[in-house]
């Protein structure tokens, strides 16, 4: 019970409590600003790494392309039973696509762009089997032009052409319909 001195004033141990209570109060609200500024300082930063990471992605899907681009002319060149040089992956994610299945050999959890795939055939005139071209077409997310009704042989044409010759505005087509963000 807090007893008030003869001229009706709190206790002097009172007075002390409430402004000790205040100086906590204005020290706890000192501390929020300086939380939030921490957290505007934060946003900002993690806005500026969202733009740098966006930009190092277009950098490695570009330089992905260009090496890519390379890499075509040079299998083209080859000859049929020499290997063709495998091409880094352009296309963010894994895809199902028609015409393949939809289970095949084992993938990557998560591949980047400009990885290599655990497997590329050996030459220009091996024959892959569904399995093979859903395995590369999964890792690539990329369908290689093959369509549900493409016979076997059809299909490994298709991914041989893919490797050999320019699709460069396909591919861009396809990068900017699922990656709009990133341009």
């Amino acid at each position: 019970m807090i007893t008030l001195d003869s001229s009706n004033e709190m206790p002097i141990w009172a007075v002390q409590l409430i402004n000790r209570l205040d100086q906590i109060t204005n020290r706890l609200d000192q501390i929020t600003n300086r939380i939030d500024q921490t957290n505007n300082r934060l946003d900002q930063t993690n806005f500026k790494l969202d733009q740098t990471n966006n930009q190092l992605f277009q950098v490695r899907y570009m330089n992905s392309v260009n090496y890519n681009c390379n890499i075509r002319y040079i299998n083209q060149q080859r000859l049929q039973d020499q290997r063709p040089i495998p091409l880094l992956k352009e296309n963010y994610g894994i895809g199902n696509h028609p015409g393949l299945q939809t289970e095949g050999r084992f993938l990557p959890k998560n591949p980047q762009i400009g990885d290599v795939p655990g497997f590329f055939p050996e030459h220009h005139n091996d024959r892959l089997s569904n399995s093979d071209l859903t395995y590369l077409s999964r890792f690539y997310n990329n369908n290689f032009g093959i369509q549900e009704y493409d016979s076997l042989e059809q299909k490994n044409e298709k991914f041989y052409n893919w490797i050999c010759y320019s699709t460069l505005d396909y591919d861009q087509t396809y990068y900017l319909q699922n990656h709009p963000s990133n341009i």
